[in-house]
């Protein structure tokens, strides 16, 4: 008789929340089209910079819209995690240790993923503030600039 895998017999133990985990996994994935958001509306930002365009109401849409997205992705986020919290709900006697361990190894490799991640977000976020500030202080100079006319 062949051993069952540690995951799939988790599955099977788990069988009376697959409805909520499908839904966490859902959840989540919208919440990661939804923090796409913010970095369409940063490019539709930059664009209408480098256009010229100097209508308030375009720059307060797209800055709604990126903080809606984050908003979104947030909150997904924090409801994909509450539904996918199946290990909390299974008696740990049923749960490998195995398995346990190997969960432990990933989070903690995913945490630290993560924190790389948001590093890097700060930086490019650093380097797109610079970016908008050398665009206006371009488009200061040319209106400053006599004209050739």
């Amino acid at each position: 008789m062949q051993q069952k895998s540690p995951m799939l017999r988790l599955w099977e133990l788990s069988s009376q929340y697959h409805g909520g985990l499908i839904r966490a996994v859902i959840s989540a994935s919208v919440g990661v089209l939804c923090g796409m958001l913010p970095y369409f509306a940063a490019a539709r930002i930059i664009i209408g910079l480098m256009n010229g365009n100097r209508e308030s109401g375009f720059y307060v849409f797209w800055c709604i819209m990126a903080f809606a997205g984050y908003l979104l992705r947030s909150c997904l986020y924090a409801l994909a995690l509450s539904m996918s919290h199946i290990l909390q709900k299974i008696p740990k006697k049923f749960i490998p240790d195995t398995l346990m361990h190997w969960a432990d190894r990933y989070l903690d490799k995913r945490i630290q993923q993560l924190k790389q991640e948001t590093i890097r977000q700060n930086w490019d976020k650093v380097y797109l503030d610079q970016a908008l500030r050398e665009i206006h202080s371009r488009q200061q100079a040319k209106e400053k600039a006599p004209s050739g006319e």
